[in-house]
């Protein structure tokens, strides 16, 4: 995980959103370095929201400071095209009758001769990352959703923004295609220093990307605060797939022809899925708790852990345990009847059986 603290230098947003019945307040700052994920159902303002970031709401809606520089707020609106920054949008928002290039070269023409000197360098850079080379001369209706966007990235990325928007940007991209798009994003943000504020409404893409984690929905929305965290600390957001965590881990060897991979995390062997990222990530449903050690299972992962507090809430039907393993969070899930049979309380040791499956 990147560094979370705040600066002076960070995107600072107060803004009141009033559109027919649709109401939305954020008052939040976001990193300037960092990739946010920004996660909620549909029709909870995260579009409104970027919106607002990029001046399209108008001047009255509030607050927009991007550092020590005033977007917004009072007498003062800065146009988007001085904001500097970047939109990708879910539809790619190319333009039909330029190929390929020529949709590129188009970032290029508001920059002043100085912006684009460096971006002419960049326009290479990114046709060799993005992988670009042999689209050049495509027109536009000839390209797939994968490369349609990976074109609409380097075009947002030649404007010279200071900030990088994306909205929904991989809704029309096939499966097989969005892991190597979520790896661009990931090396363009950590080349070029260029933060990102990605919606989305997929945990998968969010918790896959993101560094830090604004969750929005019915009820309001969190502050930004590292992906890890804001798991543990909002474990029932209606915006989650119920209670999981990240876990940071060291990959290792693989053995394809066992069906699993060496990892280490807090200081435990783990075998995990072929092919998994360090970044792990696990469902509290997931996890099996055990009062003694299980002589025998199918479950490859066994940790010692220690319980740190139970959560009975009323009426939800199942109980979320706050875990420690070597000083390290986990979350589990198990009905009031599991907890009532095995007499479970805080400081109790336990043991944990967890498939390697179950990590993805």
């Amino acid at each position: 995980m990147k560094n979370d603290t705040m600066t002076s230098f960070d995107l600072k947003i107060f803004i009141a959103i009033q559109l027919g019945s649709f109401k939305l307040k954020v008052d939040a700052v976001f990193s300037r370095e960092n990739i946010t994920g920004i996660l909620g159902p549909s029709g909870c303002g995260k579009t409104s929201l970027l919106k607002a970031v990029a001046g399209f709401l108008g001047d009255n809606i509030g607050v927009v400071q991007w550092g020590e520089k005033n977007w917004q707020g009072g007498k003062i609106f800065c146009p988007i095209e001085k904001r500097q920054i970047g939109f990708v949008s879910q539809h790619s928002d190319l333009f039909t009758h330029l190929n390929t290039e020529q949709n590129l070269d188009y970032g290029l023409k508001r920059l002043t001769p100085e912006q684009r000197r460096p971006m002419q360098a960049r326009k290479l850079e990114l046709i060799q990352l993005l992988s670009l080379k042999d689209l050049l001369v495509r027109q536009i209706n000839t390209l797939s959703g994968g490369e349609k966007q990976r074109l609409a990235l380097a075009r947002a990325l030649l404007s010279a923004p200071n900030l990088l928007l994306m909205d929904e940007p991989l809704s029309a991209v096939d499966e097989a295609s969005k892991p190597a798009i979520l790896n661009f994003i990931r090396e363009i943000n950590r080349r070029y220093h260029i933060p990102v504020l990605y919606v989305s409404h997929s945990f998968d893409e969010i918790s896959y990307l993101a560094d830090d984690l604004l969750l929005m929905g019915d009820m309001g929305h969190s502050n930004p605060m590292p992906i890890d965290r804001a798991l543990l600390e909002n474990p029932r957001h209606p915006a989650l797939r119920g209670p999981m965590v990240i876990l940071d881990a060291v990959i290792g060897q693989a053995h394809a022809e066992l069906g699993y991979t060496d990892a280490v995390w807090a200081g435990h062997a783990l075998k995990v899925p072929l092919n998994c990222s360090a970044r792990l990530r696990l469902r509290a449903s997931d996890i099996v708790i055990c009062a003694s050690p299980p002589q025998a299972s199918s479950a490859l992962n066994l940790l010692q852990a220690q319980i740190s507090a139970i959560d009975l809430p009323p009426g939800l039907g199942s109980c979320l345990v706050s875990l420690k393993v070597n000083k390290q969070a986990l979350l589990a899930t198990i009905t009031p009847y599991s907890l009532q049979e095995m007499q479970l309380k805080a400081g109790q040791t336990v043991f944990l059986q967890v498939k390697a499956s179950s990590f993805w």
